[in-house]
């Protein structure tokens, strides 16, 4: 005996909410976000898995919803080296797509994230409904190359560090000090 269920159709979930709750696209004009909202996915990356990589098409945008993607370069010694963070509500792999080129680098997830992709196509659109995002996109590729240029020599952001004493007889502060120079 089969089950019998009654006919019905199921709208698809708008991504009007989710678009708009972008910081990056928060001054949007709803008309904007229309015209671009056909060409954008929601979807979840868990974490240390990549994103994408160096060679591989850029033909999205991402916008980061929650977590953190960490970009990375290979290296003179052949391995992978942090470049920086992206968080959330912070743009990823805006570069290359402007470019038309390939990925330089690669993306991967530091922990579970959840991103909104935008085709190529559907980021067009956008522009041309509202050219200022191309001004804030703008800043935020100016912004990131000034911090990559900073971090010449230095693989990753500072990390804080918490010291215990093994023994009452060990001079916390004079290791902080020592440690910190």
């Amino acid at each position: 005996m089969g089950l019998k269920t009654k006919d019905r159709s199921v709208e698809e979930p708008t991504l009007m909410p989710t678009l708009k709750s972008v910081p990056f696209l928060r001054d949007a004009p709803a008309r904007a976000l229309k015209a671009a909202e056909d060409h954008t996915r929601y979807f979840g990356l868990p974490g240390g898995w990549q994103l994408f990589g160096p060679g591989e098409p850029s033909d999205q945008i991402y916008f980061v919803m929650s977590g953190s993607l960490g970009a990375f370069r290979v290296g003179a010694n052949g391995q992978m080296e942090l470049m920086g963070h992206i968080r959330a509500g912070e743009p990823v792999g805006e570069m290359s797509m402007i470019a038309g080129e390939a990925h330089e680098n690669a993306v991967f997830a530091l922990r579970d994230t959840e991103l909104l992709s935008m085709s190529r196509e559907g980021f067009m659109k956008l522009v041309k409904s509202d050219p200022a995002i191309l001004e804030r996109l703008t800043r935020v590729i100016m912004i990131r190359m000034r911090q990559a240029r900073k971090k010449t020599g230095r693989a990753a952001e500072p990390r804080v560090f918490g010291i215990v004493a093994a023994s009452p007889t060990i001079d916390l502060k004079q290791r902080a000090r020592v440690i910190s120079e």
